[in-house]
C-alpha cells in the first residue's frame, strides 16, 4: 500500500519561471511546498498522486516566479509619504530630518514599518534590506507580517558625538548582533547613513564591528554630485576611494545608488566584489541622475535593484523599478539590446540572492530552496497576448497582478488578500499617525 505524503501546499497548472542557472521553464508546472522549502517541482502531469496538501492552488493561467527583493528601502519613512516634495536631495533631507526627529519613535517605526512591509508584500516583495531607526520595532513588525528582512543598527553622527558616544553605539550595535542571530528570516546589517553624516574615524569602526561579526554594511554612496565633491573637498577622492581606503568595501558592502563614479570607483568596487543597489525611482525624482549599471555589470561589478523609501518614491512599487532599469539603460547607452527582460528580473531575483550571500536559500524556484514564491495573474487585458513572459513581466505586468504570496513557505498573501492579519488595523493606525503629523507641520 502507498504511504500517503502529507504536505503543506501544491500549486498546479502554473507557468513557472524558475530564474535558476539554466533559465528553465515549466508551461504548465507544479511546486510542492512542505516545512518551508520547496521539496519538488516539474510538469504537471508527472504530480506524485500520493501528495495530500493542507492547501491546493490552481494556478491556471498565472506566472510563478521567485520572491522579489529589495536591496534598498527605509520603509518606515511611508509616515511621511508626500510630505516632502520638489526639493533637490540636501534640502530634501534637512526638512524630512526635521519632521522625523519629531514623530519618529519606536510605536511609530512599528506602525510604519508593518504598513510598507504590507506595500511590499502586495507588490511581490519577499525580503528587504531596510535603514531605519528603531531596528527592534522593525524586526517587529517584519515577524508579525513573516517577512524576510536584512536590517540592523542605523550610525547617523551629531556634533556632540565624541570618543564615550562612539563607543557607546558600537557597543549597543555589537549587542545587537549578539542577541539577533541571522535565521531563516533575519540577516543581519550594520548600516552606517553616508560619509557625509558619518565620520572617518567612526565609519572605519563601525567597518571593523561589521568584519568581525561577518554581517552585511549598507551604505548610501556617491548619491549625488554635492556629495562627491564633498568627498574630494574633505578626502581628496570619490567616496567609493574614501570607503576603500577606510576598509569598508566588501561582497558584503552593499552601496545605494552609486550614480556619480568615476572611471577608477569602477575597477574598485569590482575589485571588492561590493554590491549596488541602483533605484532608479528616487533617483530620477530627486534629480540626483542616471546610474550607469550597463557599465558596471559590463566591470563585473554586482548590482542589485531597490525601491528606497516611500517618502524619496513615493510608492514600493518592484515594477515600476524594473521598469525603469531597463528603459533608463537602453536610453543612456542608446542601444536596446541592453539589458534584456531576463536580465532585469535577475537583478530582483537570482542576482540580488547572489550579492547578498543568500542564493542557497532563495531567489531562484529550485528543490531545497525556501518557498518563497509570487503567483502573478497574467490573464488581464494589460497583460495580453503573452508571446514571451520575461517581456511581460518587465514591461506589463504590475504590482495590482500580484495574486498569491509565499513567504518561507508560508501563504502570506492569497488572492490579493493579507491572510497574517488585520490590514485595516494597521491603516487605521497609520491615519491616526496622518493626523498628528499635520496638526503639527
Amino acid at each position: 500500500m502507498s504511504m500517503v505524503n502529507s504536505i503543506d501546499y501544491l500549486i498546479t497548472n502554473g507557468f513557472i519561471i524558475t530564474m535558476n542557472s539554466h533559465g528553465t521553464q515549466i508551461e504548465n508546472g507544479y511546486i510542492a511546498i512542505n516545512d518551508g522549502k520547496i521539496i519538488e517541482l516539474g510538469e504537471n502531469d508527472k504530480i506524485n498522486p500520493q501528495y495530500r496538501p493542507r492547501k491546493k492552488i490552481d494556478a491556471k493561467g498565472r506566472f510563478i516566479i521567485p520572491g522579489l527583493i529589495n536591496s534598498h528601502t527605509h520603509g518606515a519613512d511611508v509616515l511621511f509619504r508626500g510630505l516632502v516634495e520638489d526639493l533637490p536631495l540636501e534640502k530634501w533631507l534637512q526638512k524630512l530630518w526635521k519632521v522625523e526627529n519629531q514623530f519618529v519613535t519606536g510605536e511609530t517605526v512599528y506602525w510604519g514599518s508593518l504598513l510598507s512591509y504590507i506595500e511590499m508584500v502586495k507588490g511581490g516583495i519577499t525580503t528587504a534590506t531596510d535603514m531605519f531607526f528603531y531596528v527592534e520595532s522593525m524586526i517587529r513588525a517584519a515577524k508579525i507580517l513573516g517577512f524576510r528582512l536584512i536590517t540592523g543598527p542605523v550610525f547617523l553622527e551629531s556634533r556632540d558625538h565624541d570618543e564615550f558616544k562612539i563607543k557607546e553605539e558600537l557597543s549597543k550595535a555589537k549587542e545587537f548582533l549578539d542577541n539577533n542571530k541571522n535565521s531563516s528570516l533575519l540577516r543581519l546589517c550594520l548600516q552606517p547613513h553616508s560619509i557625509y553624516t558619518v565620520s572617518p574615524n567612526f565609519l572605519r569602526r563601525i567597518g571593523e564591528l561589521a568584519k568581525e561579526n561577518d554581517c552585511l554594511l549598507a551604505i548610501h554612496a556617491s548619491e549625488t554630485k554635492n556629495e562627491v565633491k564633498y568627498s574630494i573637498d574633505h578626502y581628496n577622492c570619490s567616496p567609493i576611494q574614501h570607503l576603500d581606503d577606510l576598509g569598508l568595501l566588501s561582497n558584503k558592502t552593499i552601496l545605494a545608488h552609486c550614480v556619480h563614479l568615476i572611471d577608477d570607483d569602477y575597477k574598485i568596487l569590482a575589485k571588492r566584489d561590493s554590491i549596488v543597489s541602483h533605484c532608479p525611482i528616487s533617483n530620477l525624482k530627486l534629480g540626483s541622475g542616471i546610474a550607469n549599471i550597463q557599465k558596471m555589470i559590463e566591470a563585473n561589478i554586482s548590482v542589485t535593484l531597490g525601491t528606497d523609501g516611500p517618502v524619496c518614491c513615493n510608492d514600493l512599487n518592484p515594477w515600476f523599478t524594473l521598469r525603469l532599469a531597463a528603459m533608463l539603460q537602453k536610453t543612456l547607452g542608446e542601444n536596446t539590446a541592453i539589458l534584456p527582460a531576463n536580465e532585469v528580473l535577475q537583478l530582483m531575483t537570482s542576482e540580488a540572492a547572489k550579492s547578498l550571500s543568500l542564493s542557497d536559500k532563495i531567489g531562484s524556484l529550485e528543490v531545497g530552496k525556501l518557498a518563497d514564491i509570487l503567483i502573478i495573474d497574467n490573464s488581464q487585458a494589460h497583460a495580453l497576448p503573452m508571446y514571451d513572459p520575461y517581456s511581460s513581466l518587465i514591461y506589463s505586468i504590475g504590482r495590482e497582478d500580484v495574486y498569491s504570496v509565499f513567504i518561507n513557505g508560508q501563504l502570506i498573501m492569497d488572492e490579493r488578500r493579507i491572510l497574517v492579519l488585520d490590514e485595516n488595523l494597521v491603516k487605521k493606525e497609520i491615519n491616526n499617525i496622518e493626523e498628528k503629523i499635520k496638526m503639527s507641520v
